[in-house]
């Protein structure tokens, strides 16, 4: 149904709900619709109590040491700048995990009859959809579009399905399971934003705490004095341990990417080997790739919190979805298509 009341033959015997309520793919809908999470949003929250620990162990055990050798001022403006760094890092987190990374949005085949939606148990009209060869010209060269059976669309260039969220996403780089959700075209920036200002913080963090020993460690030669300063503050000796063993992935994650966006280049397109043999039709130059990749506008989600989506009532038109209607009655209900914001 439409608002106001108004049938047509897609939506005849169907009902207006929130898009959160007809959602095909794995996602969630938190905050109203406002926000969108994979599957997986728990890792999410795990990655952010990884980066908050070590910090709150950095400013309880380091920053005291530094005011006790370089006075307090020095203190307060490391454990500030430590600060600052976790929430910059902890910000773009949440935006890349909690914002739609680019997902297309899929096509229902499947037609209501007017007999089943006037509740006479008629027969469903299945539409067909037709799979033909297609293609677009990208750069001057001719780029087929792969169909999708699940979303039952022909995927743009460079898209592709995430089976662990259940749909198809623009730009698709990969499934990220420290996010929890994909990176895609949307939220690709906000991703690299954020493993550079980890590895960042973690290198400040390392850095800090290793002086820190050295500095306990009665100003020897380095690398005695930084052993002597362990004995004495074991606790700082394992967070500089822990932040070491993770500043290795972390360069080695930032390096990949880096390279990868300098030749415009997706984590997808690099492990199934695209351009292994050919030359890479999206590469426009190390700067231009750059602006692409961190600094163009994000295109606008085709999601948006007032979005409705057609539910259909098996058991009558007018039944109600999540408990409405007659009591014990079951209604199984299904994603007929994605209507603008009402």
């Amino acid at each position: 149904a439409r608002p106001g009341g108004h049938k047509d033959g897609a939506t005849a015997g169907a009902m207006l709900a929130p898009l959160m309520n007809g959602w095909p793919g794995r996602n969630s809908f938190p905050c109203g619709g406002r926000l969108m999470v994979g599957p997986n949003f728990l890792h999410c929250l795990g990655t952010l109590m990884m980066m908050l620990t070590p910090a709150l162990v950095f400013l309880a055990t380091v920053c005291p040491l530094v005011a006790l050798h370089a006075g307090g001022t020095a203190a307060y403006a490391i454990g500030a700048a430590c600060v600052v760094l976790l929430m910059l890092a902890s910000s773009l987190l949440l935006r890349a995990s909690t914002m739609d990374p680019g997902v297309i949005a899929r096509r229902e085949p499947c037609l209501v009859t007017a007999s089943s939606a006037s509740g006479e148990g008629g027969e469903r009209e299945v539409q067909a959809v037709q799979r033909g060869s297609r293609g677009v010209v990208v750069n001057g060269h001719i780029v087929s579009l792969k169909y999708c059976a699940t979303c039952n669309i022909y995927r743009p260039p460079r898209a592709s399905h995430c089976k662990t969220c259940d749909n198809c996403v623009d730009r698709f780089d990969h499934h990220c399971p420290w996010l929890g959700t994909c990176v895609g075209r949307r939220n690709y920036s906000a991703f690299v934003g954020f493993i550079l200002t980890t590895t960042l913080m973690d290198s400040f963090v390392m850095g800090t705490s290793l002086f820190v020993l050295h500095l306990e460690g009665a100003g020897g030669l380095m690398g005695m004095s930084i052993f002597l300063g362990a004995q004495r503050h074991p606790d700082v000796a394992g967070l500089a341990v822990f932040a070491c063993l993770w500043l290795v992935f972390l360069l080695l994650l930032s390096g990949l990417h880096l390279v990868l966006l300098s030749s415009n280049v997706t984590t997808n397109e690099q492990m199934k080997g695209v351009w292994r043999d050919r030359d890479n039709i999206y590469d426009h130059g190390f700067l231009s790739n750059v602006y692409l990749a961190l600094l163009s506008p994000i295109p606008e989600s085709v999601l948006s919190p007032g979005a409705r989506v057609a539910l259909d009532i098996e058991g009558g038109f007018g039944a109600g979805v999540g408990g409405e209607g007659s009591a014990g009655a079951t209604h199984e209900h299904r994603m007929l298509s994605v209507l603008p914001r009402v």
